[in-house]
């Protein structure tokens, strides 16, 4: 799911939550087929806010995804409790001069690029975790040059 929307924290009072649930819901839904059921267990979340400008970093990248999962619930996840691993990056960029090389979907590339007169784009994709994959590990985090 590929959106053109302003993600909101979990710690977000007023209205404004809500009208993010409710613009997640729908566009969940407008994606997703009802006959296609509910996933459960063992799913993966990847969400990336693409945003185009510093101010919109006034949303700790911690608590985006509770109110994002939470407005899937019941429309393509049976519960947010079986997402076991969850990924929540966000990616800066400079839409003048367009290079959304940390996207391996051309798919989802050519959504992003068609949004690109928006200051915030969410890409959240939610899938089952491969059978077998071995549990995350703790470690060392190396810096790419």
């Amino acid at each position: 799911m590929v959106e053109a929307i302003r993600p909101r924290s979990v710690n977000a009072g007023g209205n404004g939550k809500r009208r993010f649930e409710e613009r997640i819901k729908a566009a969940a839904n407008g994606k997703w087929p009802e006959d296609r059921g509910l996933l459960a267990d063992h799913l993966y979340a990847r969400i990336t806010h693409v945003c185009g400008s510093a101010k919109h970093d006034l949303v700790d990248v911690d608590n985006i995804s509770k109110r994002i999962l939470d407005a899937l619930t019941n429309v393509v996840i049976a519960d947010d409790k079986y997402v076991g691993q969850c990924l929540l990056t966000r990616a800066h960029v400079d839409w003048k001069g367009l290079d959304l090389s940390f996207i391996d979907d051309p798919g989802i590339i050519s959504q992003v690029a068609a949004l690109s007169s928006s200051d915030d784009v969410l890409i959240v994709e939610i899938g089952l975790l491969p059978a077998g994959q071995p549990p995350v590990r703790s470690g060392p985090i190396e810096a790419k040059s």
